[in-house]
């Protein structure tokens, strides 16, 4: 079987060749007219002659720059694509085992609903082509052009789309509600694409570019995104359970609502994200930089937080019942009734630094403080029942309606100064 469209390109080529035979005559005929004009100084006529070849060459000209022929070539190739590919896969590789060298241009074509299962897509240019609703389950996409194609509803499911250096572009397109799951997406080009609500269970998305990307509501369990770009992504009521975002990027993403239990936080950079109501119940983030991060009325219950940088971030009405806070930069980060009951901050050589920070109506009931740094600290209204304050620095610090009964380790001036309030 030939290629689609041979025939029209090599009759487009021809007459291609052709228009510029003419064209290179009509230059010679402006050449005679000119040199007329100039040795024999006949104005008149030479300017017929210009005006006439002007005249029967613009059309050539405009041939040759929009090349109408090949462009009605490749759409007549399109075309033939199409019905190809719409006669199944079976008999479309066996047309792209016969003709390996040709790359398919099938842009802006409409596939949608289309039974594409194993079907050879390698190299193709999908850009803007409407793939919603089509079985792409096992089809191979290594080098393929997806920029801006709509993959809606789309199952992608053990689809190849990287492969040994290639990486799939995917820039803009539209995967809302689509099947990925355990698809192969290392280093992948996602950047802005709509992947709201689809399914990526124990996807590789590692290194892949997921900026500005919207995931709202979409499956990540177990998926790994290690090494990631998600700065500014839209994550909110995703399901991330035990997802691996090791070293990823997630400054400004906004999270809000997720399920991030057990995930894997890693030295990840989460500045300035929004984690409001998130669940990061057992989460590890050791090492991750959460500075200003929004957590807020976010559970953090046994997540692990060793020398984490929370410094400015927002855990107001968080719980963080039972969670290890060893080795974190804490100053001036917000815990205004939060939760911190059996939250491990310092001893075994830790010091903890929580200048600043504002504590106030918090629950710091039984919580080992020996050495920390609370100068400037409000804690008023909190609970420090059973406390150990043994060598912290409590300059300038605000206890006033705090509870401070059974307290360890405040100097008797200040249980003074508070008697009233201590019981």
């Amino acid at each position: 079987m030939t290629a689609p469209g041979d025939e029209l390109q090599k009759g487009a080529t021809l007459d291609r060749v052709s228009a510029i035979f003419r064209f290179l005559n009509y230059v010679m005929l402006w050449g005679f007219a000119a040199s007329s004009l100039y040795i024999f100084c006949i104005p008149y006529s030479a300017v017929l002659e210009i005006a006439s070849c002007l005249i029967y060459t613009l059309p050539d000209l405009y041939f040759i720059y929009y090349n109408q022929p090949i462009q009605e070539a490749r759409k007549m190739a399109n075309f033939e694509y199409l019905t190809l590919l719409k006669q199944g896969s079976m008999e479309w590789n066996k047309w792209r085992h016969t003709n390996p060298s040709i790359k398919a241009d099938l842009g802006r074509a409409d596939l949608s609903g289309v039974n594409l299962c194993r079907a050879d897509l390698s190299g193709a240019d999908l850009r803007g082509a409407k793939l919603s609703g089509a079985d792409l389950s096992k089809a191979n996409l290594v080098g393929a052009d997806l920029h801006g194609t709509r993959l809606s509803g789309a199952n992608l499911s053990e689809a190849k789309l990287s492969w040994a250096g290639f990486l799939v572009n995917l820039h803009e397109a539209d995967l809302h509600d689509a099947n990925l799951n355990g698809v192969d997406l290392v280093g992948a080009d996602l950047g802005g694409a709509d992947l709201s609500e689809a399914k990526l269970v124990g996807t590789n998305l590692s290194r892949a570019d997921l900026s500005r990307t919207d995931l709202h509501g979409a499956d990540l369990v177990e998926a790994n995104l290690s090494g990631a770009d998600l700065s500014g992504a839209d994550l909110c009521g995703a399901n991330l359970n035990r997802a691996n975002f090791s070293g990823a990027t997630l400054s400004t993403a906004y999270l809000s609502g997720a399920n991030l239990s057990e995930a894997d936080f890693r030295a990840a950079d989460l500045h300035e994200a929004n984690l409001v109501k998130a669940n990061l119940s057992r989460a590890n983030f050791s090492g991750a930089n959460l500075s200003g991060a929004n957590l807020s009325r976010a559970n953090l219950s046994e997540a692990t937080l060793s020398g984490a940088d929370i410094q400015g971030a927002k855990l107001s009405g968080a719980n963080l019942c039972g969670t290890d806070l060893h080795g974190a930069e804490l100053s001036r980060a917000n815990f205004s009734g939060t939760n911190l009951y059996e939250a491990k901050i310092s001893g075994a050589g830790f010091l903890v630094s929580l200048h600043g920070a504002d504590l106030h109506d918090a629950n710091l009931n039984g919580m080992d403080l020996r050495g920390a740094d609370l100068s400037g600290a409000d804690l008023s209204g909190a609970d420090l029942s059973g406390a150990d304050l043994s060598g912290a620095n409590i300059s300038g610090t605000d206890f006033s309606g705090a509870n401070l009964s059974g307290t360890k380790g405040l100097p008797a001036e200040v249980t003074d100064l508070y008697k009233g309030v201590c019981g």
